[in-house]
């Protein structure tokens, strides 16, 4: 097919100017058809024709004025269909579950001079504020708490304030305030425009945020309010800001919430034919009216509507003349398929997957959901360390550092860092064994490991030198105890014994540096040898039973056992043999039962 070439189309001007200067005017049209080139290699995006007659657009628009004047009516739209949409109600739990979980948790790391050690009272004293009802200016939330609802707040409204209120209880050794959790609307948006003031946050000359206008009482809840201005250093802003400049958030769900609208309608519409095409009625119709007979009861209301039932086996006689016609509802098919695609793209909009969105996981493979939840976990990471624990957590610590400051306790020189939620293995045994070739190669380390599971890496290893100490007192030994039991699940010399017959070693014989660690070593190596020949795998203690059990049947004599286990066990004594079957009752065999030779014979 032969491409139609494109030809710029001599205009009157064009023709007047070529009849009074032909030089001119071939000018002019040379001009006119390279300049037709240039647009036509410009981006179909910013054509303008048919295709895009009904996108309208407000060009020019700064960061902040897309959402001026719209941003209260988004805001309302999100929260509606959190509290009315069942898929609303789904993402923002979803979400808020993955981003939070059950807390994200603080841990001090010394980041000062070497050598000073950690005072002690700085982990209690943030336990007794951020893990009670301290932290709270209600006093009804502890710290994750608020953590729970500064989010639930943000993907609802698109951003959240907390402020610093300084307790009038305080008591001294005490943080010395609280925090209050605000929606936007606490912000004063009359104060814009004036005094370099945008919004209700007032800035500097650079930039920088000076303070906010915050009223006394939710505007939706009070007749008469006004509005107080709150520093910036007691002021914390949680939103993500997505082009440079902006100052305010918007809802996660802006991109989809007329396409949630709109699938709400139609779920609605199908309800509503469903519910007619599962009405079953029958219609009574004259074949021929002039056989109609009319009894009283119709004559008396033959001018209305006569509704009758039909029972469950009645078998109905019509009179001459009449007819039964039924109903024919409406069959609608391609509904699933249609709302299906509307949640992908709604779960793409917010960031989430289909499955984790609907929890429809009947068509996912492992591999296509393992793909899709490290997809949705890159994301979760994308605004923990870049939305909420810089802005909201690290606000909070610097907060706590100043309070620690005023209750006696130093801070400076110490870090706190965060450990967000653990992140659940789809596959825990493959994953588990990924993650122990990465410690035992040197691409990771176990505090990582540690954290990655959510835990606090000091205090868990604090916590598993204490669980190791006990199970030593008492005696006991678990396939889990690394020390003392291989990954085979044999017994392997502890760490203990050797270092022990080491420092032994090295007392008894003081002489050669040279000759004495070889024998250490030697040693070591016999004591490795005879733990691992004496220790029993899974194969010989089934043996061994199977040679106890034949035994006590009566299957051979004793002494025939005790030389098929000293054979099979070179390192068993006789006194260990004997211990083993000397307690045995072997059960006489019954006197009509017949051996296999004497079978075999007959």
């Amino acid at each position: 097919m032969k491409k139609q070439q494109h030809k710029t189309r001599q205009t009157f001007l064009d023709r007047a100017i070529t009849w009074l200067s032909p030089e001119r005017g071939r000018r002019r049209y040379q001009e006119r058809v390279i300049l037709d080139f240039i647009k036509r290699r410009d981006y179909s995006a910013g054509d303008r024709g048919r295709r895009t007659d009904g996108w309208n657009l407000r060009t020019g628009q700064g960061p902040n004025a897309a959402f001026k004047r719209s941003l209260p009516l988004i805001r309302e739209r999100s929260r509606d269909i959190v509290r009315n949409n069942p898929w609303g109600a789904s993402m923002r739990s979803e979400i808020v579950a993955n981003l939070i979980h059950y807390g994200i948790i603080a841990s001090f790391t010394n980041h000062g001079a070497a050598g000073k050690e950690m005072d002690e009272d700085v982990p209690d004293i943030w336990l007794r504020w951020a893990e009670t009802f301290q932290c709270d200016a209600a006093g009804r939330k502890n710290f994750y708490d608020i953590q729970k609802l500064v989010a639930g707040t943000w993907f609802e409204s698109g951003e959240c304030f907390i402020r610093r209120v300084w307790r009038d209880d305080w008591k001294p050794g005490e943080i010395p305030f609280a925090l209050q959790v605000l929606e936007p609307e606490f912000l004063d948006h009359s104060h814009d425009g004036r005094d370099n003031t945008k919004l209700g946050i007032k800035f500097d000359a650079n930039g920088r945020r000076l303070g906010y206008w915050v009223f006394k009482n939710h505007p939706g809840e009070a007749v008469q309010n006004e509005s107080f201005f709150v520093d910036a250093a007691d002021m914390i802003h949680v939103f993500s800001e997505d082009r440079p400049g902006q100052i305010r958030g918007v809802p996660l769900m802006a991109p989809v919430t007329l396409r949630i609208y709109n699938l709400d309608l139609f779920e609605d519409a199908e309800l509503t034919k469903q519910e007619v095409a599962a009405m079953f009625a029958a219609f009574e119709k004259d074949a021929d009216p002039t056989m109609r007979q009319y009894s009283e009861e119709e004559e008396d209301g033959k001018n209305g509507l006569a509704v009758d039932d039909i029972q469950p086996g009645a078998i109905q006689r019509l009179g001459p003349g009449r007819d039964v016609v039924f109903s024919n509802p409406p069959q609608r098919s391609g509904y699933a398929e249609y709302v299906k695609q509307n949640l992908m793209a709604v779960a793409a909009g917010v960031g989430l997957t289909y499955e984790n969105m609907s929890g429809d996981y009947g068509r996912v493979t492992f591999l296509n959901g393992r793909m899709g939840q490290l997809r949705f976990y890159r994301k979760i990471d994308q605004w923990l360390w870049m939305m909420f624990i810089p802005q909201f957590c690290d606000g909070a610590a610097r907060w706590f550092r100043e309070g620690a400051a005023i209750a006696g306790r130093d801070m400076s020189g110490f870090a706190i860092e965060w450990q967000p939620p653990v992140k659940q293995m789809v596959d825990p045994a493959t994953e588990a064994k990924a993650e122990e070739h990465l410690v035992r190669m040197g691409a990771k380390t176990q505090y990582e490991v540690i954290r990655g599971q959510g835990h606090d890496p000091k205090r868990f290893l604090k916590q598993r030198k204490h669980e190791q100490e006990t199970m030593d007192e008492m005696g006991l030994v678990f396939t889990t105890d690394v020390r003392k039991v291989s990954g085979a699940g044999q017994l392997q010399l502890p760490i203990e014994t050797e270092k022990s017959s080491r420092e032994t070693e090295d007392e008894s014989a003081p002489g050669d540096a040279s000759g004495g660690s070889e024998a250490d070593e030697q040693k070591r190596i016999s004591m490795e040898k005879d733990v691992q020949q004496t220790a029993l795998n899974g194969a010989q203690s089934q043996a061994l039973q199977s040679v106890v059990e034949g035994v006590a049947g009566g299957a051979f004599p004793k002494e025939t056992g005790k030389e098929m286990i000293k054979l099979a066990f070179p390192m068993a004594d006789d006194d260990q043999v004997n211990g083993i079957f000397d307690p045995i009752e072997v059960r006489e065999r019954a006197s009509d039962e017949t051996s296999e030779e004497e079978k075999s014979e007959k």
